[in-house]
């Protein structure tokens, strides 16, 4: 919310219908010296109007709406904040620049303003219809008797029992997951589900082309009471929600938990660890095998020309031999 209201007042104002106008209240009032303490203030004011009930935030909009409507054209409101910083006073803000920072749109100001003029709040559209996350009572417990059933065909992870067999101490919750078989798929569950509330469930072809769409048979001869099931997204939702730890294994490629990705990433980093020091090492190897070369190639050149003096010096001194033996004779 702090950064929502900072990037709202780096800008010029707009109306509802973002076309600029003349207008920098934001800007001039917290993007001055000082001004960015009013951040916080009214960041707060923000998520705290965003956790209310949409019929709370109606009735706030429409009590600030009649204010406006009752006001004249020139009436600026106060900046919505809870408090004000220390030694400042609250500040105004146009109509636009208030709306725009409750995420009050063109279309539900002229509605707000027609519900003030008439002074009466429009009801919500889903008031006193039926939820449609709202589970019938029979199809609630047709779903927990499945999964009851299922919990029971489940068994344990095989990493979880195999701890168990040797004695090691098991791990936390997040691994304790209970399997189902592997060929089992989520729609012939869904299926079977279907199967005992009397209803058969088909895929609907269209134009030869599977578009994934179910269609709901009655059975015949079927022994009780008939009760169409809820559609496939709203079992799954049910299963996600109440049996997370309920899967059915996937053993071709099965999605690691959160441990086993973190104890993969900790063993990755420390091969590439030791990948690098051993390479660092290589190259420190080579250096040397180089250095010690060289040298053993200047220490050999250096007796070669030590052997070519004291041969230098050996012609010479057989030289004077011989002339010392000529003068002689």
């Amino acid at each position: 919310c702090i950064e929502y209201v900072g990037s709202l007042a780096s800008q010029s104002c707009f109306d509802l219908q973002q076309r600029p106008i003349k207008c920098t209240c934001l800007y001039d009032n917290i993007k001055c010296a000082g001004g960015e303490a009013w951040e916080p203030f009214i960041g707060e004011y923000i998520y705290d109007f965003i956790q209310k009930s949409h019929k709370q935030r109606q009735q706030i909009l429409f009590e600030t709406t009649k204010v406006l409507i009752s006001a004249d054209k020139n009436f600026r409101l106060p900046v919505p904040a809870i408090g004000a910083p220390e030694g400042q006073q609250l500040f105004t803000v146009c109509n636009s620049s208030y709306c725009r920072l409750l995420n009050v749109g063109r279309k539900s100001f002229e509605s707000l303003k027609l519900q003030a003029k008439l002074n009466v709040i429009k009801p919500s559209g889903m008031e006193g219809k039926k939820s449609n996350r709202k589970l019938d009572p029979v199809i609630r417990q047709a779903l927990e008797k499945t999964f009851r059933e299922l919990r029971a065909m489940s068994t344990s992870g095989s990493t979880r029992t195999v701890r168990m067999d040797v004695g090691m101490e098991v791990r936390d919750v997040e691994e304790e997951l209970e399997e189902l078989p592997s060929h089992w798929t989520a729609r012939n569950i869904y299926r079977r589900f279907c199967g005992d509330l009397g209803y058969k469930v088909e895929t609907i072809n269209k134009n030869g082309v599977n578009n994934g769409n179910l269609r709901f048979i009655p059975m015949e001869n079927f022994e009780g009471e008939q009760r169409k099931p809820c559609c496939l997204s709203t079992f799954q939702d049910y299963w996600s929600r109440n049996h997370p730890n309920l899967v059915i294994p996937n053993v071709v490629a099965r999605r690691p938990t959160r441990s086993e990705a973190c104890r993969r990433n900790s063993v990755n980093r420390l091969l590439r660890v030791e990948n690098k020091r051993l390479e660092e090492e290589n190259t420190q190897l080579k250096a040397q095998e180089i250095e010690h070369g060289s040298s053993e190639v200047a220490r050999l050149k250096n007796k070669v020309l030590a052997l070519e003096a004291e041969l230098a010096k050996v012609k010479e001194e057989n030289e004077n031999l011989k002339q010392r033996a000529f003068h002689s004779t």
